[in-house]
């Protein structure tokens, strides 16, 4: 899930980078993209255009906050990677008030952090092997 940034390190190859987002134009000014698809997940969520199994690897960057609809789109998430891949979601605590869920809104760094964790769990099959919580503090 990307925008005109994929945020993966630019000095190692990819056999394939595969984006969403919901902006053509952005999406087009990828340089790291094979390919990409434009999706509303809050409308449409399910059925991704892709193969059962197909990537060793999914990065959400700085959008779980806005998914009205989370298990569907993680159970898409578990049914395109393959066995033994790997889920990186992350995210800040900055975000648009206005578009993020409530429960999102309302909750602590680690309320958010046990959120997503909740997400992974309600998903048959996916096993959360390590979690990793960082936060930075920046005094002005």
């Amino acid at each position: 899930m990307s925008s005109w940034v994929s945020h993966l390190p630019e000095d190692i190859p990819y056999s394939l980078v595969v984006g969403h987002g919901m902006n053509a134009q952005e999406m087009k000014r990828n340089r790291q993209l094979n390919r990409f698809f434009i999706r509303d997940f809050n409308k449409d969520p399910s059925d991704w255009a892709e193969k059962d199994n197909t990537f060793d690897a999914v990065v959400c960057c700085v959008s779980v906050q806005y998914m009205q609809q989370p298990e569907r789109v993680f159970a898409e998430i578990h049914r395109v990677l393959k066995p033994g891949g790997v889920c990186i979601m992350t995210f800040s605590s900055r975000l648009f008030y206005s578009k993020a869920i409530q429960g999102w809104r309302d909750n602590s760094a680690y309320g958010r952090v046990s959120l997503v964790k909740q997400y992974f769990q309600c998903i048959k099959g996916i096993v959360i092997s390590k979690t990793v919580a960082f936060q930075q503090f920046c005094l002005m």
